[in-house]
């Protein structure tokens, strides 16, 4: 079985900016890098176009560092690898990218049922001790956790390969003799309340003393080491998620109209209200439907009437605006076959975009007030214990505005076109990863005085 994903691209033009440094003779510093451990959610496993798989993990971050590292006399990387390249069967595959009458659209497979068999493979349990203990979808709480691999109830992709899944947890995977590590956490802690359209209901930000006490626990375990009297390492921070092509891709304005289509839903909409009026709500939608491309209209709740009255769903709808952010997942075929985005005319109701497709400019304030906060405590936690800090989030806030140069290639933040992310519009694409490497090694040569070599990007698999 497949399923195709339709997503319309946002036009879109940077400046790539940036250029390349004169490597000088490898040089390890101070640094013991015998033993890399690195530790995070999908990002350091690895996870790519919605799925972490076997080639990939390759790809992933802490993997090349420690490519990098080995050419310093750094030691083996082991990872928790995956069997195949079909993962859990949640890979989405680009099929094509079609260009009619200048309008751009993008064809994705997902394979969810690919061959039981290979996915079955890739759920077997394995043995470390590893080096790469990211782990897709965990949170900062979970990484001292225990029972987070349980069998039935816990995390799969951790299960596979925990020490004891029903009570073990990532941070007892330490091996307790390492000489450095990497941890970047924290994305998760806001990004599921993000793509979730801010609903919660279905996901929330992490209270901030939870976030405190569990990075508090998570470096002090990861500075305690039997081989080293000083650990070193590399803390990274959280990027403002509303700037990834999840969130960027998909403009506010993408409802093209034609004259009779625009004057159909003008007129829908002065029936509504004059059906609202009946109820005793005065409101004026504001919808001025035109020939072109127009605003969709959007569910917010709590959304008040011009007399101050909660509109009920469905009448709780408003033009989006260029603050609103429409979610990558949109289902298109429901804005194209039944008036998502504008109105249901079979049930002679507005059909506002549902809130779980929409961050409003409201909502990504509160992500980006958790983040920051978050950010605080991590960079308070890098000073404190004299680690390198590397900021994703100013990076990230480059890639998005006016984009990245490395290895010869131009870098940005659009969707496939921007060679960084993968086709989840979340996690980056091979490439990607090797800009992230960069970043990291950048910083930890900053703080230590190491010359450690940046990777190459260029040539590496997309998607």
């Amino acid at each position: 079985m497949k399923k195709h994903f339709v997503y319309a691209l946002a036009a879109a033009s940077f400046l790539a900016v940036g250029c390349e440094e004169v490597e000088e003779a490898p040089f390890a510093g101070p640094l013991e890098l015998g033993k890399y451990i690195s530790v995070g959610n999908s990002l350091t496993a690895g996870y790519t176009n919605g799925e972490v798989y076997l080639s990939a993990q390759g790809h992933s971050y802490p993997a090349i560092i420690a490519e990098q590292f080995a050419l310093v006399g750094g030691g083996a990387f082991k990872q928790p690898l995956m069997a195949n390249d079909v993962g859990f069967g949640q890979r989405r595959y680009l099929d094509s990218i079609r260009t009619v009458n200048g309008a751009t659209t993008t064809y994705i497979t997902q394979h969810d049922v690919a061959d039981m068999q290979s996915i079955g493979a890739n759920m077997a349990r394995i043995s470390g001790p590893f080096n790469n203990l990211g782990v897709p979808g965990a949170r900062s709480f979970h990484l001292p956790f225990a029972g987070y691999g349980h069998a039935t109830l816990g995390n799969p992709y951790y299960s596979r390969w925990a020490t004891d899944p029903n009570n073990s947890s990532i941070l007892s995977e330490l091996p307790g003799d390492h000489t450095f590590f990497t941890l970047w956490i924290g994305n998760n802690d806001v990004l599921g309340y993000a793509t979730s359209g801010a609903d919660d209901a279905l996901d929330s930000i992490t209270p901030q003393a939870i976030f405190d006490a569990s990075l508090e626990a998570t470096v002090a375990a990861l500075m305690s080491s039997s081989a080293t009297d000083k650990v070193r390492g590399a803390i990274a921070n959280i990027p403002d998620v509303t700037t990834i092509p999840y969130f960027t891709t998909v403009p506010y304005n993408a409802l093209p109209l034609d004259t009779a289509k625009a004057a159909a839903l003008d007129y829908a909409y002065d029936l509504t209200e004059a059906g609202l009026a009946q109820m005793g709500i005065v409101h004026d939608y504001d919808d001025k439907f035109h020939v072109g491309a127009n605003a969709f209209m959007i569910q917010v709740e709590g959304l008040l009437s011009d007399d101050g009255k909660p509109l009920p769903a469905p009448y709780n709808v408003r033009p989006a605006t260029a603050g609103d952010k429409i979610t990558l997942t949109l289902p298109t075929s429901l804005v194209a076959t039944a008036g998502m985005g504008s109105f249901d005319a079979a049930n002679s109701v507005p059909y506002g975009i549902p809130d779980r497709y929409v961050l409003t400019p409201d909502e990504a304030q509160r992500i980006k007030t958790a983040t920051d906060n978050f950010n605080a405590k991590l960079a308070a936690l890098a000073q404190a214990n004299d680690l390198a800090y590397v900021d994703m989030n100013a990076f990230m806030t480059q890639l998005f505005t006016t984009g990245f140069s490395h290895s010869g290639v131009s870098y940005t933040a659009a969707y496939i076109t921007g060679s960084a992310f993968s086709l989840d519009g979340v996690h980056p694409t091979s490439m990607g990863y090797a800009l992230l490497a960069s970043l990291f090694i950048d910083e930890i040569n900053a703080k230590y005085g190491s010359r450690i070599p940046r990777p190459w990007s260029a040539g590496r698999p997309t998607f």
